[in-house]
């Protein structure tokens, strides 16, 4: 804090300040706001630093609690984007950790047809291992539902690195890598088009730099498809290629 009685020093202060500021931050190499990589079956798994609450999408994924408390984070901003209605479903309030609950956004700001509120485990009430499986069949559910409801774009959040307390290294590799590995059974556009939408800089930094780790694995590396696995009768394989970045 900078605390001065006197006008003059505290604009000398904050001039000071701003300028060692833009100094450091010119000194910061700028990760691109975008990152995207083709996966299973074509499909695209693009990283984005944006508001969810902007993204025109079919479906916004939701971390959420028993409780439907809404009032930070993620959650709140979505509660107060669609005008409460994200909030409003008697399904979503009886449900319980670990089950996903459809919804539809029908008011306010949201550019999405559906909400789907994820109710995820809280890392401080299970042991790391315990919470990676937990959060990974949560993330696999929700793209199961989508597949099954023929949803063509999804819109996901840095689930449980917020409030709900998840290591965001940890938080990093489930989220990625369990969207990656998953077996599609739908071929695009169904589920063409899934995003991990951040809005502030450290969070999205953090993914990024995995995220690009991840990409050259996927560009160096053939992933079969469950409609493969079927026709072939054995593990087939897709070509899979990086897009922007």
């Amino acid at each position: 804090r900078l605390i001065s009685r006197s006008p003059q020093d505290f604009d000398m202060a904050k001039k000071e300040l701003k300028e060692c500021l833009n100094k450091t931050k010119s000194l910061k190499p700028k990760l691109p706001s975008l990152v995207a990589v083709k996966i299973c079956g074509n499909r695209v798994l693009t990283l984005k630093q944006s508001d969810i609450v902007t993204e025109e999408v079919d479906v916004v994924v939701n971390a959420t609690n028993e409780q439907l408390l809404h009032g930070v984070g993620v959650p709140g901003v979505l509660d107060r984007a669609s005008v409460g209605q994200s909030n409003a479903s008697t399904g979503a309030r009886e449900a319980q950790m670990g089950d996903v609950v459809v919804i539809c956004s029908d008011g306010g700001a949201l550019k999405c047809r559906q909400i789907y509120h994820a109710f995820v485990p809280r890392a401080l009430e299970y042991s790391p291992s315990v919470c990676t499986r937990l959060f990974e069949q949560l993330v696999k559910t929700v793209l199961v539902i989508a597949e099954t409801n023929g949803i063509l774009s999804i819109a996901l959040p840095a689930i449980n690195s917020g409030i709900y307390g998840v290591d965001i290294d940890l938080m990093a590799e489930m989220i990625i890598d369990t969207i990656i590995n998953h077996q599609f059974t739908s071929r695009p556009p169904v589920l063409g088009d899934i995003r991990i939408v951040i809005i502030d800089s450290p969070t999205f930094d953090w993914l990024a730099k995995y995220f690009n780790q991840k990409k050259k694995e996927v560009t160096t590396t053939t992933i079969p498809t469950a409609a493969d696995v079927v026709k072939r009768g054995s593990v087939g394989t897709t070509s899979a290629g990086a897009v922007g970045g």
